[in-house]
Parts: C-alpha cells; sequence; structure tokens
C-alpha cells in the first residue's frame, strides 16, 4: 500500500490530466479498499491468536494443577508437597524452613481394612483422610498425599509444640470419623492413624527432615498405632 502511494505521488508531481486524475483517484480508492480488508482479516487473526494463547495459558495451569494434585484426594501430592517447601525455600524475604514441622502420618493397618471390607471403601478412607487434613491446613501449610496411604502436612514457621497440637488433632478427628459401607450400609469407626511430627533443624535438608518425621511416625506405630510421636533433635541419637 506503501508503494502504491508513492507511484501516485510521482504521477502526480508529473502532472495530469482531468481524465487520467480520474483514474489515478479510483485505483487509489481500490487500494485503500483492499487495504482495509487486508486490516480486518490481520485483526480478526490477532484476535483469534490472543485467544488461543489464552486458552493455552489456561490449559497450562489446569495441567500445572494436576501434575500437583492427588487425583484420588483432591489435595497435593508429592510433587505438590516439594512445590510448595521449595516456595517457602525461595522466599528472600522469609526465614526459609527455619521454624517449619512436618508431620507424617499413616492409616493404621490398612491392608487389612482393604482385604475386609474391599478396595472401593479403601479408597473412600483415603478421600475421608485427605479431606480431614483439607480441613485443618491452612495459609502456606501443604497437606498431600505421598504414596498410598502415607500422607504429609508441612507447616512453615510452625512451633514443635504447635505441630504437636495439630497432629494430635488430625488423630482425634480420624478415631472420631465414622464411614458408611455403601453397599451395606454399615457405618465403620475402627480407623485410626499413627502419625510423626519432626521440627526443622537448620541447616538439614527437607529430605532429613522427612527421615526423621517418618522415624517417628514408625515409633507411633511400634508404640501400639493411633498416637502422636515427636522426633528427636538431628543431633541427637534416635531413641
Amino acid at each position: 500500500y506503501n508503494e502504491s502511494l508513492e507511484q501516485y505521488g510521482e504521477t502526480l508531481k508529473e502532472g495530469v490530466d482531468v481524465q487520467a486524475l480520474g483514474l489515478l483517484i479510483k485505483s487509489l480508492v481500490t487500494a485503500t479498499q483492499t487495504m482495509h480488508a487486508s486490516s480486518a482479516t490481520l485483526k480478526g487473526a490477532l484476535e483469534s491468536s490472543n485467544h488461543a494463547v489464552e486458552e493455552l495459558r489456561a490449559e497450562l495451569v489446569r495441567v500445572k494443577g494436576e501434575a500437583h494434585t492427588d487425583p484420588l484426594t483432591g489435595i497435593r501430592n508429592r510433587r505438590g508437597l516439594e512445590d510448595a517447601v521449595k516456595k517457602v525455600e525461595a522466599d528472600a524475604e522469609g526465614p526459609g524452613l527455619d521454624g517449619s514441622c512436618l508431620i507424617m502420618l499413616d492409616i493404621d493397618h490398612f491392608k487389612r481394612c482393604n482385604d475386609t471390607y474391599g478396595h472401593l471403601f479403601g479408597d473412600k478412607v483415603i478421600r475421608s483422610l485427605g479431606q480431614v487434613l483439607a480441613n485443618n491446613v491452612k495459609g502456606r501449610d501443604a497437606a498431600a498425599r505421598i504414596g498410598g496411604e502415607e500422607f504429609a502436612v508441612f507447616l512453615p514457621q510452625t512451633p514443635l509444640h504447635g505441630a504437636r497440637i495439630l497432629a494430635e488433632a488430625i488423630r482425634v478427628a480420624v478415631e472420631n470419623g465414622r464411614i458408611k459401607r455403601v453397599e451395606t450400609g454399615e457405618t465403620i469407626s475402627n480407623i485410626t492413624v499413627s502419625l510423626g511430627v519432626a521440627a526443622y533443624e537448620s541447616g538439614e535438608t527437607f529430605e532429613n527432615l522427612m527421615q526423621r518425621a517418618d522415624k517417628a511416625l514408625y515409633a507411633s506405630k511400634s508404640g501400639g498405632r493411633n498416637r502422636v510421636s515427636v522426633a528427636a533433635a538431628a543431633a541427637e541419637p534416635a531413641a
């Protein structure tokens, strides 16, 4: 279009008669109309591209959320838990993991539960525990199902005493819960969990924190189940 305008300008400089000027104006109008049509087409293409980009962005957010979410419970999975920890570690204005705690918990006698009531009921137990955890986390706290019947709750900037109270509240909520079997209408009330709590020790990795919380969890299992145990400090020998 720019080249056409330059050509028309050069022609006008040379001088034209009325008939030639009419033809020139007609050509200019045609070129302008073509330009308008091209602009409208381009605008439509850009709007379509913008819409497609927004759809792709929304899809990316959805897929990323699914990648960090346990499909059975709707809470975080192992990757989602690690992502929550990384965000706390990367906060330049925060204390990092200092002052944080981790709760590890496991459904007691879960295999027996599956064998007795069936896997569908086992899934219902897992979903119910996920709901209990979701109801008890807030703010930057992160509850996650990290595999099978094992769960974790990451508590940034939470003292050990507070984490211990929360773990006990979760234990009691599960113990007092009632789950109905759809097939028979029977109400099951003997579901319990064992929990281990560990406070972050300066300089240790999150993996090490998980190991200490896991040892405390198994101390609860060995001690009779349906209880909360607190991990020894990283520098202290295990009891």
